[in-house]
């Protein structure tokens, strides 16, 4: 509790340094504010972008490295080639919805998307959405949204292109590029990403005799992206466009460090993904249609026992939205119809299955005056079946003099079960027909504070807390003929609160940039049919639920240098429901330090930059026996080249 009161104390005295000034205000450069329907129609919920310096600075990284740098979230990994998904207060990967265009990227198999194998650099204007939006966003949004490219971004003004080029430790090489180019109404971009990665990096074994010291093996990850974008502006109202992203990867699982044998497991991924959008843009309503292709392919092969198990998803969705404005109120209507196909060959054969989708919602949005926001929505998705309940959502946002704003809500969120659970076969589990989507509530409150312009300094702060239960939670369990089947076994209990602060300092030719966030986190379970209900109740914490995560990121620029520390604690985690103090996993801090030297060459600009991470040379598991990388080190070279 000292941990929490400290770290509140410090947040809310960080704004209060800047109220004496009242000057214009100038500070680096901010993220574009994009609009959309998630953030339109629920205001009140917390969103993270990524600022300028980590978008120039860290353009090699991976989605997952990305929200640890820009979000207090648990990034849960099963090692560095391994299943990689993003936690949100409480709720695993397949509980936060991943949009891209609108389109779900879950895959339909098993409800998750490896964010360590997408390029960030595809997605500088991504955001993270923290909160239940399930009557926005339909199933699976229960943690939250991460939205990789909103359908509002404004067509660049310009021509630009950007090359980077990275060696790091461990036999790592990352390549990229992209160009925009804009000519009267026609705009477009191409963007290529290369990775390449043997991972074979030393640490300190302890779990087996001796703690010896031993090398990763059987740790290669290659992978590669390609993505084209491009739109027409047929008049001033009405737009075309059309999007592609494809990507490969090829990944060595290495064994559990408990092993003595080696591991000759893999895993090979491909994805192809589209979509066209037709959009009218007018002072009384905007209108847009999006039809989107997801296919996705996942190949596991394990050399050692000749066992070989590939699944197809394929994806057609088609969204229409529209929205009315009339004086102060806004009226949204959304509408979806989506065919979705997974091939399961596991057992030596094809197995298809098949279902329709769809979703209807609508939702108003009433501003009675300048800084008071009123919304409330409904939401009713459809899926051959399977029974789901209606979702409803309300929300109020009222901005209290100049500086201070609060804000609350009240949601229903829900999760369809995946084709795995309902149709999965073979390896001694079968899944389940019967099974009843995930229900819950979804509620919070909370405040952002900003200081008044200020020539010298700027901050912001803000301030949530929140609460959400979770019915019916689809748990894989021994059924009675000990086959492992999903059952609709557990309540859960989430609740706890997030902060942010961001701080700007320009005083002569130096600029300073400070940003923390914070989450606490207490998730419980509530339920659960097949255990004791000593493992039930409040006082223990979920397994692998960090109650206590924390990021402080400074930049410095002074002239042509710039310097940024990113540092984020991750604290304890239980292994067991029980909470068992030999099996956790101590919390970790990690601290990067990257340096770079940026100058002008005409009107285009050059980095060259050096970077240490884990600078404490940190011994760390995110997943137990699946050890992390210690100190390592990186140079590299950016291009950004306007034409």
């Amino acid at each position: 509790m000292r941990v929490v009161v400290f770290i509140v104390i410090f947040f809310i005295s960080i704004p209060y340094l800047g109220l004496g000034q009242t000057d214009t205000v100038r500070v680096l450069d901010e993220v574009e504010v994009i609009s959309s329907p998630w953030e339109q129609f629920v205001p009140s919920h917390k969103k993270y972008t990524a600022d300028s310096v980590i978008k120039s600075l860290v353009p090699y990284q991976n989605l997952a490295s990305r929200l640890n740098y820009i979000a207090p979230v648990n990034i849960r990994s099963y090692g560095v080639t391994g299943l990689t998904t993003i936690s949100q207060r409480g709720f695993g990967g397949g509980r936060t919805k991943i949009l891209w265009h609108g389109i779900d990227l879950q895959s339909l198999s098993n409800g998750s998307l490896d964010i360590g194998q997408i390029p960030a650099f595809f997605f500088d204007n991504m955001t993270l959405y923290s909160g239940g939006q399930s009557a926005v966003a339909g199933s699976a949004a229960i943690g939250g949204i991460l939205n990789l490219e909103p359908l509002d971004a404004k067509t660049r003004g310009d021509n630009q292109s950007q090359l980077f080029l990275r060696a790091a430790s461990f036999g790592s090489l990352t390549a990229g590029g992209k160009t925009e180019l804009s000519k009267g109404k026609h705009s477009g971009d191409i963007k290529i990403f290369y990775q390449k990665s043997d991972n074979d990096y030393p640490f300190i074994n302890t779990y087996k005799s001796g703690a010896p010291k031993e090398r990763l093996a059987h740790a290669n990850r290659e992978s590669g992206s390609v993505s084209a974008d491009y739109s027409f502006q047929l008049s001033d109202k009405i737009k075309l466009s059309s999007s592609y992203w494809g990507l490969f990867s090829d990944s060595q699982l290495p064994p559990l460090a408990s092993k003595t044998s080696g591991s000759q497991e893999e895993q090979n991924d491909r994805y192809h993904r589209g979509a066209v959008n037709f959009s009218v843009k007018d002072q009384q309503y905007d209108l847009r249609f999006t039809s989107g292709v997801d296919l996705q392919k996942i190949l596991y092969l394990n050399n050692a026992t000749d066992l070989e198990s590939e699944t197809t998803s394929f994806r057609w969705q088609n969204n229409l939205l529209y929205t009315y404005y009339l004086d102060n109120w806004t009226f949204n209507f959304t509408g979806k119809a989506n065919r979705e196909e997974v091939t399961f060959n596991n057992e030596g054969y094809p197995r298809i299955k098949e279902r329709l989708t769809g979703e209807l919602s609508g939702f108003i949005r009433y501003e009675p005056k300048a800084g008071t926001i009123f919304t409330a929505g409904i939401n009713q998705s459809m899926a051959e079946d399977i029974s789901i309940p209606t979702t409803p959502s309300l929300s109020v946002s009222h901005q209290l003099g100049s500086v201070l704003t609060v804000h609350g809500e009240f949601s229903r969120v829900f999760r369809i079960p995946t084709f795995n659970d309902l149709y999965w076969q073979g390896a001694g589990a079968k899944g389940n027909p019967d099974l009843r989507p995930e229900s819950g509530y979804n509620g919070g409150i909370g405040i952002n504070f900003k200081t008044s312009p200020a020539k010298y300094f700027n901050s912001s702060l803000s301030l949530d807390l929140y609460s959400t239960t979770l019915n019916d939670q689809i748990v894989w369990a021994p059924d009675s003929e000990g086959d492992w089947t999903p059952m609709n076994l557990q309540k859960v209990w989430s609740r706890g609160i997030e902060l942010e602060s961001v701080s700007s300092i320009r005083y002569g030719e130096s600029e300073f940039l400070l940003r923390l966030n914070y989450q606490m986190t207490r998730a419980s379970l509530m339920k659960d049919n097949t255990i004791s209900d000593e493992y039930t109740g409040t006082e223990n914490q979920l397994f692998y639920t960090p109650e206590h995560i924390f990021g402080a990121n400074l930049s410095v620029k002074y002239r042509r240098w710039l310097l940024a520390i990113f540092n984020q604690f991750t604290g304890d985690q239980y292994t067991t429901l029980d909470n068992n103090e030999r099996w956790k996993l101590e919390g970790w801090f990690l601290s990067d330090v990257n340096l770079a030297y940026i100058f002008s060459v005409g009107k285009n600009k050059i980095s060259v930059s050096g970077e240490v991470k884990n600078i404490f040379d940190t011994e760390y598991e995110v997943r137990r026996e699946r050890i992390m990388p210690g100190r390592n080190y990186g140079i590299s070279i950016n291009l950004l080249l306007n034409h």
